[in-house]
């Protein structure tokens, strides 16, 4: 890179950071480069209850770093007027200016809402169902955009590291776009143990694709690097049945028990006790033991056999967990699978069966969901305790919102669908993207038509994909799964190198887009 151009990309001067567990492995060390690279000051974000972040950023900050409290969007809807105060007119006038929808981009993405606005239903054993009044969910997204607005303007954020996942950081998001903001944070790359900068605030696939253009022809990989990514032991396919078990619940409840005595013999002994709330135990069981019936009764609907599975030429659907910010964040716009899954089985050539499988975190759907679907001809549902990459190869295709088998059937060679745009791997000749349902039987034929003559070519875009993801990727511990500091300071440094590439790209969009940083209509 000339020195011109060195210059011209932008640096970040004060950055807006909102701490996250399984983030902060990353951003703490960053910190310290960023500030002695581009002399950068922090606005940290801190979330309300969550008094540890403080200390545990303090010892990263300089002198004219910020800590704030963010304000709780539930909390927010206690506070809505009586009367004379019109929230719906507030509301609509914020839809308008920010072209956003508050039911799509802000209540879908608060965690205590997105349960209750999940296709289908939601499984909520025991879960006490809070009023969510219009006006008082209305004036909570007004005042978040309040506070938000106010913060950008008044420490002129120029990059923003929040992972939209609740509805005040949707709204941040938002407030962030309007300004011609970068909004990112490390995101799992799919590969190995790589981490990147999510482009944008729902993860586009620009950065990947114009890697990919760079990465140039790659020859194919075997078959046995097609390895799902690496994930929590307990979500592990072979310990599903396990975790599951009568012991299994039996040990899971006893030690709900145990850390709960434990805890409160701990405040005992530092005269705290009945100052802390520490959960209710017995509701804890019931939950576990609710789960273990409901596991006894799913698995009654599943085939484990993939012999009898593949006795049928199959189109395999690969359920994502919700509510997840892969699903209500990434496909906010549509993520409806169950209506995905019966209109995939009812555009299927005659004779062809529909394969589904729930994720990992079993659960989460009511029972007669899965069994509205399997009351259809052509649809079996494989056991959970099956991988994807055990069901991929023998599949005609393979479909999901924009899951990781998107990657692990072009691995295989095999065509994918997907709905939603916004995917890293949307741009492979192997994905296509559906918009209309409509359109699903013409183009199931399509892509299943030619399979086995694009099966190389397909096994080489994935693994020239994969050579991208290096190129705009750090080394880091598994994301969700080791939350360890004891990052490569190496890697670090990369990460800001690839962080200041990324708001040079945006801001190349932003001016493409012409858009101007602080003007709003």
């Amino acid at each position: 890179m000339d020195s011109r151009s060195e210059r011209e990309r932008p640096v970040p001067r004060c950055v807006l950071l909102g701490p996250y567990r399984v983030l902060n492995w990353l951003y703490k060390p960053l910190m310290k480069v960023m500030r002695e690279r581009w002399d950068t000051r922090f606005v940290i974000l801190l979330p309300p209850g969550v008094h540890h972040y403080e200390a545990e950023f303090r010892p990263n900050c300089g002198p004219d770093d910020w800590f704030l409290i963010a304000p709780e969007f539930l909390d927010l809807m206690e506070t809505v007027p009586r009367a004379g105060t019109d929230v719906f007119a507030a509301a609509r006038s914020n839809e308008q200016r920010y072209g956003i929808s508050y039911s799509l981009d802000i209540y879908q993405q608060e965690r205590e809402l997105a349960w209750r606005l999940v296709a289908g239903g939601a499984r909520t054993p025991f879960r006490r169902r809070r009023p969510m009044p219009p006006a008082a969910l209305a004036h909570a997204a007004n005042e978040s955009f309040r506070f938000f607005e106010d913060l950008f303007e008044r420490h002129a954020i120029d990059l923003a590291l929040i992972w939209p996942r609740s509805g005040g950081e949707a709204v941040c998001a938002a407030v962030a776009g309007a300004r011609g903001v970068l909004v990112t944070y490390p995101y799992t790359a799919k590969h190995k143990n790589y981490a990147y900068w999510a482009t944008g605030a729902y993860c586009g696939g620009l950065q990947h694709r114009l890697a990919y253009e760079a990465a140039g022809e790659c020859a194919a990989l075997p078959e046995t690097e097609a390895a799902p990514p690496a994930r929590p032991v307990y979500l592990e396919h072979r310990k599903i049945d396990q975790r599951y078990s009568l012991l299994g619940t039996v040990k899971q409840s006893a030690a709900h028990f145990w850390h709960w005595a434990e805890f409160l013999w701990l405040d005992f002994r530092a005269g705290e006790l009945g100052r802390t709330q520490r959960g209710n135990p017995i509701r804890e069981a019931r939950r576990l033991w609710s789960d273990w019936l409901y596991y006894r009764r799913f698995i009654d609907l599943c085939e484990w056999d993939t012999a009898r599975i593949a006795a049928r030429p199959f189109v395999f659907f690969a359920f994502q967990n919700e509510p997840e910010f892969s699903v209500q964040g990434r496909c906010k716009e549509f993520n409806d699978q169950g209506a995905i899954a019966r209109q995939l089985a009812l555009s299927l050539p005659v004779g062809v069966n529909l394969v589904i499988k729930e994720h990992a975190w079993i659960g989460a759907r009511p029972l007669d969901f899965y069994k509205n679907l399997l009351a259809l001809p052509n649809v079996i549902m494989a056991d959970p305790g099956l991988r994807a990459i055990d069901l991929i190869p023998k599949a005609l295709a393979t479909a999901s919102l924009a899951g990781t088998v998107t990657l692990e059937a072009a691995m295989f060679g095999k065509p994918a669908l997907i709905f939603t745009e916004r995917s890293e791997f949307a741009f492979l000749p192997s994905v296509v993207a559906v918009h209309d349902l409509g359109e699903l039987a013409a183009i199931l034929r399509r892509v299943t038509a030619n399979a086995e003559a694009m099966a190389d070519p397909y096994k080489r875009s994935a693994a020239r994909l994969k050579k991208a993801t290096e190129m705009i990727g750090i080394e880091a511990d598994p994301l969700f799964i080791k939350t360890s500091t004891d990052v490569a300071p190496a890697q670090v440094e990369r990460a800001a190198d690839l962080l200041r590439d990324l708001m040079g790209l945006h801001a190349q969009r932003v001016a493409a887009a012409g858009a101007l940083a602080g003007r709003l209509d």
